[in-house]
C-alpha cells in the first residue's frame, strides 16, 4: 500500500500542526507565517496568517481553498477587503464561542460549526463542512447528497460527504456515508455508517437520484 501523501492543505487543517508555514504573499518572496485560524465561508475554506517577525499586527495574509472553474480544489490569496473583514469577524466570533465554552483555541472542536444540520439540509449551502473524528483530527468535507432512508422501520437521515483532506489513512476524494443523529444533550452528531448493506443502498439511491437529475436536465 502506497504511503499517503500529507501535503500543505492537510497541515493547514490540522490544528495540532504548530510549525511555521512557508508561504508567499503577493509579489513578496517566501516568508514564514503562523496560522491564526480558519473558517468556512461562501464556497471556500479560508485561512488567516500573520508573518513571523512582522511588527504590523494588522498585516494579515488570507488564503482561500475552493473549487476553481475547472473543478479543481485549489489555493488562492484573497484580496477583497470586504471578504477579508468578514473572515476576520467570523474567525473572531468562533474563537470567542470557544473561549465561552471553556475550549482551548488550539482545539479543532472550537471550530465546530453551529447549526450544522441546518446547513446540511440547505440545498443552496456550498460551504465546506468541518467535523472531528474520534482521534480529534480535523476532517474537511464537501457535501454530496442528503438522503432520508428507513432502516429496521426507523427513519434516518443520511448524508454523503466527500473528504477534502487526507486523514487517518483515508484519502481525500473518498465519499463517506454518515448517519445524522443527536446525542443525549441534543447535539448533532455524525456517525459513519458501519453496515455495508446500508452503505451500498445509500450509494445506489444517490446514483439513482443523480441519474434522474441528469435525465430531467436533458428534457429541458
Amino acid at each position: 500500500m502506497a504511503e499517503q501523501k500529507y501535503d500543505l492543505f492537510d497541515k493547514l487543517v490540522d490544528m495540532k500542526y504548530t510549525q511555521p508555514f512557508t508561504l508567499k504573499q503577493g509579489k513578496d518572496s517566501d516568508g514564514k507565517y503562523e496560522r491564526l485560524g480558519y473558517v468556512p465561508y461562501g464556497k471556500g475554506l479560508y485561512f488567516m496568517f500573520r508573518k513571523i517577525g512582522d511588527d504590523n499586527k494588522d498585516n494579515l495574509l488570507v488564503m482561500c481553498y475552493e473549487r476553481d472553474e475547472k473543478g479543481k480544489f485549489a489555493r488562492r490569496e484573497e484580496h477583497n477587503q470586504e471578504v477579508i473583514q468578514a473572515i476576520i469577524k467570523k474567525c473572531s466570533d468562533m474563537m470567542q464561542e470557544a473561549k465561552d465554552e471553556g475550549l482551548k483555541l488550539t482545539d479543532i472542536k472550537s471550530y465546530r460549526q453551529k447549526d450544522i444540520l441546518k446547513k446540511i439540509v440547505d440545498k443552496s449551502n456550498k460551504e465546506p463542512l468541518l467535523l472531528t473524528n474520534e482521534n480529534g483530527n480535523a476532517m474537511v468535507f464537501e457535501q454530496v447528497a442528503v438522503i432520508p432512508f428507513v432502516v429496521l422501520n426507523e427513519r434516518r437521515l443520511y448524508v454523503v460527504l466527500r473528504l477534502l483532506n487526507n486523514v487517518d489513512g483515508i484519502s481525500r476524494g473518498t465519499n463517506i456515508v454518515f448517519n445524522c443523529d443527536k446525542d443525549k444533550e441534543g447535539q448533532v452528531v455524525f456517525k459513519a455508517e458501519e453496515d455495508q448493506e446500508v452503505v451500498n443502498a445509500i450509494q445506489e439511491r444517490y446514483i439513482k437520484l443523480l441519474q434522474d437529475a441528469i435525465a430531467n436536465k436533458d428534457k429541458k
